[in-house]
Protein backbone atom coordinates (compact mmCIF):
# COMPACT_ATOMS: atom_id res chain seq x y z
CA UNK A 1 0.00 0.00 0.00
CA UNK A 2 1.70 3.20 -1.13
CA UNK A 3 2.48 5.81 1.31
CA UNK A 4 1.85 9.55 2.03
CA UNK A 5 5.91 9.71 1.28
CA UNK A 6 5.43 7.45 -1.69
CA UNK A 7 3.11 9.99 -2.79
CA UNK A 8 4.77 13.07 -1.85
CA UNK A 9 7.54 11.82 -3.71
CA UNK A 10 5.69 10.87 -7.19
CA UNK A 11 3.91 14.49 -7.22
CA UNK A 12 7.52 15.64 -6.67
CA UNK A 13 8.86 13.60 -9.54
CA UNK A 14 5.49 14.68 -11.28
CA UNK A 15 6.36 18.43 -11.02
CA UNK A 16 9.92 18.46 -11.90
CA UNK A 17 9.52 17.31 -15.53
CA UNK A 18 6.68 19.97 -15.66
CA UNK A 19 6.99 23.42 -16.81
CA UNK A 20 3.76 25.10 -15.13
CA UNK A 21 2.11 28.61 -15.77
CA UNK A 22 2.05 30.99 -13.46
CA UNK A 23 -0.81 33.18 -13.21
CA UNK A 24 -0.93 36.74 -12.77
CA UNK A 25 -2.45 38.72 -10.10
CA UNK A 26 -5.72 39.83 -11.89
CA UNK A 27 -6.11 36.21 -12.55
CA UNK A 28 -5.65 34.92 -9.53
CA UNK A 29 -8.15 37.25 -8.10
CA UNK A 30 -11.08 36.49 -10.93
CA UNK A 31 -10.56 32.73 -9.67
CA UNK A 32 -10.80 33.84 -6.06
CA UNK A 33 -14.55 35.99 -6.61
CA UNK A 34 -17.67 34.93 -5.74
CA UNK A 35 -19.17 32.51 -8.67
CA UNK A 36 -23.06 34.74 -9.14
CA UNK A 37 -25.94 33.13 -9.19
CA UNK A 38 -26.27 34.08 -13.00
CA UNK A 39 -23.37 32.11 -13.69
CA UNK A 40 -24.55 28.99 -12.21
CA UNK A 41 -27.45 29.28 -14.10
CA UNK A 42 -25.33 29.77 -17.57
CA UNK A 43 -23.27 26.96 -16.55
CA UNK A 44 -26.46 24.88 -15.96
CA UNK A 45 -28.23 25.24 -19.60
CA UNK A 46 -24.96 24.20 -21.29
CA UNK A 47 -24.50 21.37 -19.65
CA UNK A 48 -25.91 18.38 -21.64
CA UNK A 49 -27.54 16.38 -19.17
CA UNK A 50 -29.26 19.33 -17.21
Amino acid sequence: MPTKLDNLKERDKFLDTHTLPKLKWEEIENLNRPISSEEIEIGYQKSPNK
